[in-house]
């Protein structure tokens, strides 16, 4: 009977030292989730900044190349209205000497007419 009774002391005991293992490695693997939670989430605001960063970075470059073009299409679009007043000029002149050569013939040809 003391048999029997060691046995049944030395299966609850035994039972009793695995729940008790089984708790701490519960416990452990729950700690371990929890500090890997943390590191996880600490990491991702770490790329999260770094991510931010570097937008800012590229906003402002791409801000300083939008105003560089705006910059350079003022520029070209003043030396564009600056050729089309001198080919204006020059057209004109050449449509004014076009005329004084047509009136020169004329009064040549006049004068031509007189003298004979």
């Amino acid at each position: 009977m003391f048999r029997i009774f060691g046995y049944y002391l030395i299966k609850a005991t035994y039972e009793q030292a695995r729940r008790k293992e089984e708790a701490q490695k519960t416990a452990i693997q729950e700690r371990f989730s929890k500090e890997e939670a943390i590191w996880t989430a600490r990491q991702l605001q770490r790329f999260n900044e770094t991510l931010e960063q570097s937008v800012k970075l590229r906003t402002k470059e791409l801000e300083e190349a939008k105003n560089t073009a705006e910059q350079k299409a003022r520029e070209a679009e003043s030396k564009r209205q600056e050729l089309e007043k001198l080919y204006n000029v020059t057209l004109g002149r050449e449509v004014k000497m076009g005329e004084l050569k047509g009136k020169i013939k004329e009064l040549e040809e006049k004068l031509k007419g007189e003298n004979k």
